[in-house]
């Protein structure tokens, strides 16, 4: 180990140990490894390094995301998704922690933060299951847990900065569709702990799902996912020729119309919107409801589904043989509409109660259609998508729920605006600090290190793994991905045997700095659920064990078996995966001894406290 490297080491440590904010850490510590290495005036090298790490377009989207997830966060989203999931999840056993967790996936999508999904959902839900009888400890871990999920599934701020630390060689919308696998098997692997804990101690008793009600779900779950999957099973058969999307004079005509009806598809969303919005004006004019309203402004918001897939016929009918591509356009056209018509067959056959509900979180759902639609429909980019979510986020908050009075937005703003700086001077120092380690040859150090210390790639992994886990619980998600990924990227991507996808490898660092979020002594997530429900860390963490195994078991899960993280982005077409990785049944057998393995160690943990505990 070098001097400059001991000093930077020597000088962060100690610097954490005060209680510096980590920002300031990283920055006098690289500005001391600076010093050390002389070789030019330190604060004009430490400046650069700032102000260049900072310089990227694409991180303009951070900003953007931050204050549409303010708005939403501000803007009741939160109480409207609780219903939605109570709706689908809340009937079975432990139905209160299901809701929470796919309650926290789902704001957790449409916020992009953790934090904000501890104390927006966290906050309402803890409540909420202490006085239905479930165990404090326990709420408050689903709650510190369940709000990692949304690092993972899209869009999420963390996956913007991990793309800006591989140099463009991980594009931000693959990244984001890769999450989407990985972090709903988390979700469902912290359902699963938590339906064998509330079944264990008999939590949620009440108002128990019919078998008929649990058929109508699952038939209705199926329906919305068969069709969806098995096109993209078969997406290349449908899909645009390569060939034609090349920038090249032979296809300028056909990138001129392209952009033509990219601009003619954000218009008319844009019109849909105002539609809404304006009639939802009138009608509160009128002296209706105002939960009539949002429900009539859900049923329009559902048109933004059939316009996103009804942009492919006109795509289709540019080139020769994409009438093929027109028809499935059509289909998929037809069939948001089916689903529209199965939403009001359940409403007045089985609840129409349910159906207010669930229309009535229709707006806020349509962020992430949105956003995502957008994207993969490439209508726009990521960046301006972060924009356009800004103004849906403010128009739904301000408008159309009126959670979000006009004298709160300079507040939320300011605090946006706060947050961001927060952010980028994280980006800004770890960047500093990343390029001291570069020129001491730190990389290269620690390659030739793993390298000697063993061959075995799946051994390389775990270790990584192992101090991936330990870095996560000192340093927020932001600076260590900015440090470790240089580092630990071209290691595990130039493998000899085994050549590691930086896409792969980035949900495996996010999965991983994601449980730092709920671990001593920097878990943020942790001190904010302790608060929350009203208990310490102590007390939280023998009952947390048990979902820290479910989301270390979907991690080994997902850190051998490729497929996970990179079937999804391949099928879309957003990169060519060479990978073929294992057969069908590893991928089934590694997904039931996961299962085994989070049942064991949840049937292990503590055991039932007295009832006195339960909301004391």
């Amino acid at each position: 180990m070098t001097a400059t490297i001991a000093i930077l080491i020597i000088v962060f440590v100690i610097l954490l140990v005060l209680n510096v904010p980590v920002a300031f850490c990283m920055g006098l510590a690289a500005l001391l490894g600076f010093v050390v290495m002389g070789d030019m005036p330190s604060l004009m090298k430490t400046a650069h390094a700032m102000a260049t790490g900072i310089d990227e377009f694409a991180l303009l989207a951070i900003p953007f995301f931050i204050l549409s997830g303010l708005f939403m966060g501000h803007g009741g989203i939160a109480r409207r998704l609780i219903d939605f999931a109570n709706v689908l999840v809340g009937g079975f056993r432990g139905g209160l922690a299901f809701v929470d967790i796919f309650t926290c996936m789902l704001f957790g999508s449409i916020s992009g933060s953790a934090a904000a999904a501890v104390s927006s959902v966290g906050g309402f839900m803890v409540p909420l299951m202490n006085k239905m009888g479930y165990h404090r400890d326990y709420n408050a871990s689903v709650s510190i847990t369940a709000a990692t999920t949304g690092l993972l599934i899209p869009p999420s701020n963390v996956m913007i900065v991990y793309s800006l630390a591989t140099g463009g060689a991980t594009s931000i919308a693959a990244i984001f569709i890769a999450g989407v696998i990985p972090g709903v098997m988390v979700g469902l692997g912290l359902m699963i702990a938590a339906g064998i804990l509330a079944a264990k101690h008999k939590y949620g008793s009440e108002d128990l799902f019919e078998l008929n009600e649990i058929i109508i779900r699952v038939v209705g779950t199926t329906l919305c996912l068969v069709i969806p999957i098995g096109l993209i099973v078969y997406r290349a058969q449908f899909a645009i020729p390569v060939s034609m999307l090349a920038l090249t004079d032979e296809n300028a005509a056909f990138q001129a119309s392209l952009r033509t009806i990219n601009l003619w598809t954000v218009l008319v969303c844009g019109l849909l919107a105002v539609i809404m919005l304006a009639l939802n004006i009138v009608l509160a004019l009128l002296g209706m409801p105002k939960d009539k309203r949002i429900i009539i402004a859900g049923l329009i918001g559902l048109q933004f589904l059939p316009i996103l897939l009804g942009k492919g016929y006109f795509v289709g009918q540019l080139y020769e043989g994409g009438n093929r591509f027109s028809n499935l356009s059509l289909i998929l056209v037809g069939y948001s509409f089916l689903i529209t018509a199965l939403l009001f067959w359940y409403g007045t056959k089985v609840s129409w109660k349910g159906f207010i509900t669930f229309v009535q979180a229709i707006p806020a759902l349509m962020l992430i259609v949105i956003v995502l639609g957008g994207i993969l429909a490439g209508v726009f980019t990521a960046t301006e998508a972060s924009a356009i979510a800004v103004v849906y986020a403010f128009l739904l908050s301000v408008f159309l729920y009126r959670e979000v009075q006009w004298k709160e937005i300079p507040g939320i703003i300011l605090k946006s605006a706060v947050t961001t700086a927060v952010v980028l001077m994280l980006v800004a120092t770890s960047m500093a600090m990343s390029s001291v380690l570069t020129l001491e040859n730190v990389p290269q150090n620690v390659s030739a290190s793993l390298t000697n210390l063993t061959q075995n790639p799946y051994v390389l992994l775990l270790i990584i793994n192992a101090m991936l886990l330990i870095v996560g619980t000192f340093m927020d998600m932001t600076p260590a991905v900015l440090i470790f990924t240089p580092i630990f990227l071209p290691i595990v991507s130039r493998f000899v045997g085994f050549e590691m996808d930086p896409l792969h490898f980035g949900i495996i660092l996010i999965m991983n700095l994601c449980i730092g979020l709920c671990t001593p002594p920097v878990g943020t997530c942790l001190f904010l659920g302790c608060g929350i429900a009203e208990t310490t860390v102590t007390k939280v963490i023998r009952h947390i064990l048990p979902f820290f195994a479910a989301m270390i078991t979907v991690l080994m899960i997902c850190t051998y078996l490729p497929a996970f993280s990179m079937w999804l982005p391949d099928k879309l077409g957003l990169i060519e995966w060479s990978g073929k990785g294992p057969g069908w049944p590893v991928y089934v057998i590694s997904i039931l001894v996961g299962i085994a393995v989070i049942a064991v160690v949840s049937l292990l943990s503590a055991r039932k406290p007295a009832p006195a505990d339960a909301v004391s």
